[in-house]
């Protein structure tokens, strides 16, 4: 929060999820200011 980045949060437990996140997909929620 105090530098301003965005997190994305999503469910690393579900099979390729991390991946998917890696090459651009849309994974997860991202949460921002």
């Amino acid at each position: 929060k105090e530098n301003n980045l965005p997190i994305i949060v999503f469910d690393m437990n579900k099979p390729g999820n991390l991946l998917r996140l890696v090459n651009g997909d849309s994974v997860g929620t991202l949460v921002s200011n």
